[in-house]
């Protein structure tokens, strides 16, 4: 009877064992899973942080970038101011004959001319062709020189402007040889974005001595450059914009 009740215990006692076993390495099992779990979004973790670290170099890089066009800008502008100045004290002083007005004028588109060709390609054709226009009727006569000086004066003003407005244009993008009619998002005159189509967009940035159509490939940057060409459709000029680095 003794013996009966000994193995009855024993075997009692291997079914505990056994089952203590099982919940055992049930809950080792759920620790590992676990574990796992959170060594994966710790990765993750990191991997945001330093997407977000990333994204901060970025944008202070953008805000430097912008910072040093912002000041050749201000530079180009205070230097049409300067011209803007000499032709009125050259107006306003009676000593100065008509024809001396002449040279001034030719100076002052001279120098218009060279930033215009210098700077970013915003309508450039057009810009250009209305100095050579103007400087032909002040050589030929056709216009007089006080009226020219008006012009030149009027001229200055709106290239002036141009450096503070931001607006959505149309003009001509070349696109694997061809021309093409393009929308074109104008930031002051230091930062130009075109879309051909929604696939076919970018920036028109200085590459070593010339500005050149640069096509974005960049999921992110399509879709930033078709949301900020969206939000001047909707004359939403002032805000918060993400400028790619293309």
């Amino acid at each position: 009877m003794k013996s009966i009740l000994v193995s009855g215990a024993l075997w009692m006692l291997t079914v505990n064992l056994s089952a203590s076993e099982d919940q055992f390495s049930s809950m080792a099992k759920d620790l590992v899973e676990k574990r796992s779990l959170v060594d994966q979004i710790s990765t993750e973790l990191e991997i945001k942080k330093s997407e977000l670290k990333s994204l901060q170099s970025s944008t202070e890089a953008q805000k430097v970038d912008l910072q040093r066009l912002i000041k050749a800008e201000e530079t180009r502008a205070s230097k049409f101011d300067q011209d803007i100045d000499k032709l009125e004290k050259k107006l306003t002083t009676q000593e100065v004959p008509t024809d001396s007005i002449k040279p001034i004028l030719f100076t002052s588109l001279d120098s218009l001319e060279k930033s215009i060709s210098a700077g970013i390609p915003f309508k450039k054709s057009e810009r250009l062709a209305e100095i050579k226009s103007l400087r032909e009727l002040i050589k030929t006569n056709a216009l007089i020189p006080e009226k020219g000086l008006s012009k030149v004066w009027s001229m200055l003003e709106s290239e002036f402007r141009l450096t503070r407005e931001n607006g959505l244009y149309r003009q001509n993008i070349e696109m694997d040889g061809k021309i093409h009619m393009a929308d074109v998002v104008k930031i002051g005159m230091t930062k130009m974005y075109f879309r051909i189509d929604e696939k076919n967009l970018g920036e028109i940035r200085m590459e070593g001595n010339e500005y050149k159509n640069i096509f974005a490939k960049n999921k992110e940057d399509i879709a930033n450059i078709n949301k900020m060409f969206e939000d001047f459709q909707k004359k939403i000029r002032t805000g918060y914009f993400v400028l790619p680095k293309i």
